[in-house]
């Protein structure tokens, strides 16, 4: 069992880097097996294909990301977690990030799975805002969902900033901006 996870993670890590290096149309199974220093046989041992591989690179990500965020004692870590991910993800992910909205747009069963995982993470986000809200430590009359989908997409678009311009990943001022940024919006009236 640790060969079959050990061998997916080293496939999916593989496909990252080729699609990151040559985007999903360009990039063949070919150039992934030869990445993961496989023979295509084996990988389609444990993936049916691309569009299997773009999937499970989506989910593998996001459910990540969702761990963070749900498990983060409040809402400031919450936040901190949502967008320490998103950057640190940045460099596999974040260089994916249109080509998988891409993907989304243009393929059903893709959609479905960007959809379900970002209702997960914006549904712990919003259960931050609401217990926050209930302590009174947030503005009570902003809607939860609307708050976590204004910060998700925040984190989104930095990451694909940081994705074209890395030295924006580790940006102390674009960190400050971001907490004053929720501070202020989140500050209880």
């Amino acid at each position: 069992m640790a060969v079959v996870v050990q061998r997916r993670a080293a496939i999916l890590a593989a496909a990252k880097i080729c699609f990151t290096r040559t985007g999903f149309p360009a990039t063949t199974i070919q150039d992934i097996a030869a990445e993961a220093d496989i023979s295509q046989g084996l990988l389609y041992r444990y993936f049916a294909g691309k569009r299997e591989l773009i999937v499970a690179l989506i989910e593998e990500y996001v459910a990540f990301v969702h761990a963070e965020v749900q498990r983060a004692p409040d809402l400031q870590a919450a936040l901190q977690a949502l967008f320490a991910e998103t950057n640190e993800g940045a460099a596999g992910y974040g260089a994916l990030l249109v080509q998988i909205m891409a993907e989304a747009l243009r393929l059903p069963e893709v959609a479905e799975v960007v959809i379900t995982a970002d209702d997960a993470v914006v549904s712990a986000l919003a259960a931050h805002v609401e217990r926050a809200q209930q302590l009174d430590q947030a503005a009570s009359q902003l809607p939860t969902a609307a708050v976590a989908e204004v910060a998700i997409a925040l984190a989104d678009g930095l990451a694909l900033r940081a994705a074209l311009k890395p030295e924006r990943a580790d940006d102390d001022a674009l960190e400050r901006v971001v907490t004053l940024l929720f501070d202020r919006l989140l500050a209880p009236s």
